[in-house]
């Protein structure tokens, strides 16, 4: 029987983001120090990656809605390509072929996504570029590791690591949100989804008006705390961060950290790598915006939009996204290093312990089913409040192999919604960490120096450099 599956609200919403300025797109690649079949490699996607039937449907429009539906001539061939790198095909080419495939238009009556074999000297590359509308990045690590052999034993963890004149709030809304709290899983994404229509149904009422909402769910709910901090949040300052899109990406990434190394300098200060890693990122920005002689005040800050894993550990290969946004502040202002760190870890300690995520799911998964203008508004809300997107995944602790190839690296990028263009992305894999920036050239032009200078942070804060 051909596959037909409606698309959920927060893979609609992620589809109907796109925009060729801002695609919404998760791009990055397995890198190998070998030649690679190309004959066997096809054979091993056909296989493996076509046994999810998102990967071999495309997204077709009707009545009710868009739904995947399976593409009854679809050839692998189609999918995986093979290009030649010019020479002499060193780390600059590489970062070059990146930065345009990002913002190639993929085919709408294809499946949303393809592969390039890059052939050069040093070893293949194999690039992908996927729609977010198929997953997020928990579930689209777990299938793209169920390509390489001894997958089977690996596991992705669960991570902690996206108008005026407004009535009152309808009856049907207080309803929905009561019981929403009556669920008793309020850390649990899918007990978000019978009040997301009414959060966005009537024009985002309670996020323009949290004092309303904090009476509906009394003072002491954290869901009123949650949607109240969310509302009152003041628009991140018209920093060089906020320029203009330009429309063109750049694309970085460093050489490798020992994943050991980050552990024990986040052990030593009492933080999580998570902490380190935002500590670094404001730091690197400090220096960033310093260089451009406009430095934020001491006691400013800038908020980053860092995606919260939401799915119960077993669910972690189920396509679709299943994560919340929250909106934690970096103390991009603060000249002290440990102060940095110790602002950045109290920060998310109060995010961990808030109900912001699932509040940011019932967003997401409403404006699938929103009007367009609703739309626009919820991601002017979250675009307004952030000037960057940063995301860790964790990735398998030893090393695999595709196609009878080793893996030598991995590496991803995140892509940034609304009109954000930087985004930061952190993945471990065979025990050591990767890093990567990826920015709009309007916002960012130069994104290995942003780079270099959160690697500068991070050894600061006790991390080993390595070439």
């Amino acid at each position: 029987m051909a596959f037909s599956q409606a698309l959920s609200g927060v893979d609609r919403a992620w589809l109907r983001m796109h925009t060729p300025a801002n695609p919404m797109v998760i791009s990055g690649f397995f890198a190998f120090d070998r030649t690679m079949d190309l004959d066997a490699l096809r054979l091993t996607v056909a296989e493996r990656m076509f046994a999810f039937p998102r990967f071999r449907s495309r997204v077709v429009h009707s009545a009710t809605g868009p739904r995947w539906v399976d593409v009854a001539d679809l050839d692998v061939r189609e999918i995986v390509g093979e290009e030649e790198l010019p020479a002499p095909g060193d780390e600059e080419d590489l970062r070059r072929f990146v930065s345009v495939a990002v913002t190639r238009p993929l085919a709408m009556d294809r499946p949303l996504w393809r592969m390039t074999l890059l052939r050069r000297p040093t070893g293949d590359v194999l690039h992908f570029l996927i729609h977010h509308a198929i997953g997020d990045g928990i579930a689209l690590m777990k299938v793209l590791l169920s390509l390489c052999d001894g997958a089977e034993d690996e596991s992705v963890r669960r991570t902690g690591h996206s108008g005026k004149g407004a009535g009152p709030v309808p009856k049907r809304v207080q309803d929905e949100v009561r019981a929403l709290l009556r669920s008793g899983s309020q850390r649990d994404a899918v007990a978000t989804l019978h009040a997301a229509k009414a959060l966005l149904g009537d024009g985002l009422r309670l996020l323009r008006h949290p004092r309303q909402a904090g009476r509906l769910l009394h003072a002491a709910s954290p869901w009123a705390d949650s949607l109240a901090h969310l509302s009152l949040l003041s628009p991140d300052p018209p920093t060089p961060l906020k320029s203009r899109l330009a429309g063109a990406k750049v694309a970085a990434w460093s050489a490798p950290l020992s994943l050991a190394d980050v552990k024990h300098a986040a052990k030593t200060h009492g933080a999580t790598i998570n902490d380190l890693l935002l500590a670094s990122v404001a730091g690197a920005l400090h220096r960033h915006l310093e260089s451009l002689g406009q430095p934020l005040p001491p006691d400013q800050g800038l908020r980053a939009l860092v995606p919260i894993n939401l799915r119960p550990p077993s669910t972690a290969a189920r396509l679709g996204n299943h994560f919340g946004l929250i909106l934690p502040e970096l103390p991009v202002g603060e000249v002290d290093l440990l102060a940095r760190l110790h602002k950045t870890r109290d920060e998310m300690a109060r995010i961990k312990n808030s109900v912001e995520p699932a509040i940011s799911f019932a967003l997401l998964q409403a404006i699938g089913h929103a009007s367009d203008a609703v739309e626009e508004e919820v991601l002017r809300f979250f675009g307004s409040k952030a000037s960057l997107v940063l995301t860790n995944v964790p990735g398998p602790r030893r090393q695999l192999s595709l196609a009878g190839a080793p893996v030598r690296d991995l590496m991803f990028w995140v892509p940034q919604a609304a009109e954000l263009g930087l985004g930061v992305s952190l993945l471990s894999y065979a025990g050591r960490v990767h890093l990567g920036v990826i920015a709009d050239f309007g916002v960012v032009p130069d994104p290995a120096a942003l780079l270099r200078e959160i690697r500068r942070e991070l050894g600061r804060l006790g991390v080993p450099q390595v070439d």
